[in-house]
């Protein structure tokens, strides 16, 4: 018999016995607890939001590829089941065509900065994702190339009619390639490559403006004057082409008139080339011409009229054809007749 009665140590077995029955129950719930609220927070916390508009490029098991859609996803980063590879946005989206304002287009006569945009969407996600590095540089790059490319062969004032035969708010899209020759390079195939090939569709390119250096500017505000002078200096001597063309006309009018009244007067043809050459400006083509409107000449006879140097004019060819032309009154003729 020992220390404590034999009924005392059966009444401890049992309580021990049963007390580690409840702990070791306690300790299986505790720790059920425990392992349900770590995997609800490690859940929670690898969600994955992928926000509207957008989808996710994922690759499962480092093959296979998923797209994610706008919503929640299970991401699970410690077993390495997926790996983010890319974000795209579903929208449309605006790339300008030349970020840095010192890059220049050199035309044939001048250098200029051009503000343009490109305006894109991507169709294909995977392809965008997969075929090229970067799609976004990939088409802003494709594109100013092109129009370096284009306008390299003209001149400002050219590329500047180009611009401004664009449609309204100066787009090139593939809808309206045949609107202008600035879009024959842009036509349906450029824009079906680019989609093709990278997964984007390029819905239109805005020209806003072409930039001109100060320097160009001051050069072509000096050519521009330059122009206006030799076009006033070209207008003046039209000008005075065209009054001395008006003064000789009017010396005509008066030598005819004077040519009739001296006809009416009975005058000769002799007399009537003399009075006619008095007239200042006069010269001896337009006596004859004036004579020959009235007369004609029947034949030549050396010495019967002579026109030479009469007023200070000098004589010319028809003075020297005149010579010797014998003329006769047709009036007078059909009298004698």
């Amino acid at each position: 018999m020992g220390f404590f009665p034999d009924y005392w140590v059966s009444g401890l077995d049992t309580f021990f016995y049963f007390l580690g029955i409840e702990i070791g129950l306690l300790a299986i719930a505790l720790g059920l607890l425990l392992s349900v609220g770590l995997s609800y927070f490690y859940c929670l916390l690898n969600i994955q939001e992928v926000p509207e508009n957008y989808v996710w490029i994922m690759e499962f098991q480092g093959g296979f590829k998923v797209q994610w859609a706008a919503g929640g996803h299970m991401y699970f980063p410690l077993f390495n089941w997926f790996k983010h590879r890319s974000e795209i946005y579903l929208g449309e989206r605006k790339i300008e065509i030349f970020p840095d304002s010192e890059d220049f287009i050199d035309m044939l006569d001048a250098s200029c900065h051009f503000k343009a945009e490109v305006t894109i969407k991507v169709e294909f996600s995977v392809v965008a994702t997969y075929n090229i590095d970067n799609y976004k540089e990939a088409v802003r790059s494709r594109v100013a190339g092109l129009m370096r490319h284009y306008f390299s062969k003209m001149t400002l004032n050219q590329a500047n009619t180009e611009k401004g035969s664009l449609p309204a708010k100066n787009v090139i899209s593939q809808n309206n390639q045949n609107a202008s020759s600035i879009v024959n390079p842009f036509n349906k195939y450029f824009f079906k490559e680019i989609l093709d090939d990278w997964g984007v569709r390029i819905l239109k390119i805005i020209l806003d403006d072409i930039q001109i250096p100060a320097e160009d500017i001051a050069l072509r505000k000096k050519l521009q004057a330059l122009d206006v002078e030799k076009k006033l200096a070209i207008g003046n001597k039209d000008i005075a082409i065209t009054k001395s063309e008006g003064d000789a006309k009017a010396i005509e009018n008066i030598a005819r008139a004077k040519r009739f009244e001296l006809e009416q007067e009975g005058l000769g043809v002799e007399q009537q080339a003399e009075a006619l050459m008095k007239i200042d400006g006069v010269t001896v083509p337009m006596v004859l011409t004036l004579i020959n409107e009235r007369y004609k000449y029947t034949m030549l006879q050396k010495g019967t009229l002579i026109i030479d140097n009469i007023g200070g004019s000098i004589a010319g060819d028809g003075a020297k054809f005149g010579a010797g032309m014998k003329l006769q009154d047709k009036n007078n003729k059909q009298k004698g007749e």
